[in-house]
């Protein structure tokens, strides 16, 4: 079997099924699960460590499907693993407008690119308002990202928020101390390097 509509009306759950994307691209693997309303696939693959690795694959976008191995009546209907695609597609599409929310504008300096990235490693809620660093929906960073340039948007003053502003500084605190520390290393190994270079001539 080959086209989409024999596959459709075929008994795959359980079986083997190898897809082709319109992009040329071929994954083939075990159907652990099949929604025909939303027309995804959910293919099974063996890992190297043994573990399974489930890919969900839109038959929209796919132009050709080989059946290698058919599933059975009772596969179908089995007590397979159930698989909500519309919460799987939400959390695409949250990954997807994180991703947005991590473009910064081409003027931020690079510290401030740095700095960003630094706080991201520990938070999540955070994201790019014009050359501004929002935090949190309330803890604002101006250029130039400096432990004097947070503060709270809107005036907010509750404890929560205050509570936020604080744990903030100390990241960019942080962030700067080590900068500080890293350039010092950096410029007092390029004047022994320097004396050196001068000494052997």
């Amino acid at each position: 079997l080959s086209s989409m509509d024999n596959l459709k009306n075929s008994h795959i759950v359980g079986g083997e099924i190898k897809c082709e994307t319109s992009l040329g691209h071929t994954m083939e693997g075990e159907v652990a699960a099949f929604d025909r309303q939303l027309n995804y696939v959910a293919l099974k693959t063996n890992m190297v460590s043994g573990k399974c690795c489930i890919q969900l694959v839109n038959l929209d976008n796919v132009k050709n499907v080989k059946v290698l191995k058919e599933g059975t009546m009772e596969c179908d209907m089995a007590n397979l693993p159930t698989l909500n695609f519309l919460k799987i597609e939400k959390r695409k599409q949250e990954e997807k407008e994180r991703k947005s929310r991590s473009i910064c504008p081409p003027s931020t300096s690079m510290d401030g690119r740095r700095l960003f990235i630094s706080i991201r490693k520990t938070i999540d809620d955070i994201c790019w308002e014009d050359d501004c660093i929002l935090i949190f929906q309330h803890v604002i960073i101006t250029p130039p990202y400096s432990v004097e340039n947070i503060q709270l948007k809107k005036n907010d003053s509750g404890t929560k928020a205050q509570s936020a502003l604080q744990h903030v500084k100390k990241i960019v605190d942080k962030f700067w101390r080590t900068k500080e520390a890293t350039t010092y290393d950096l410029t007092k190994k390029m004047s022994i390097l320097g004396m050196q270079d001068t000494a052997s001539k």
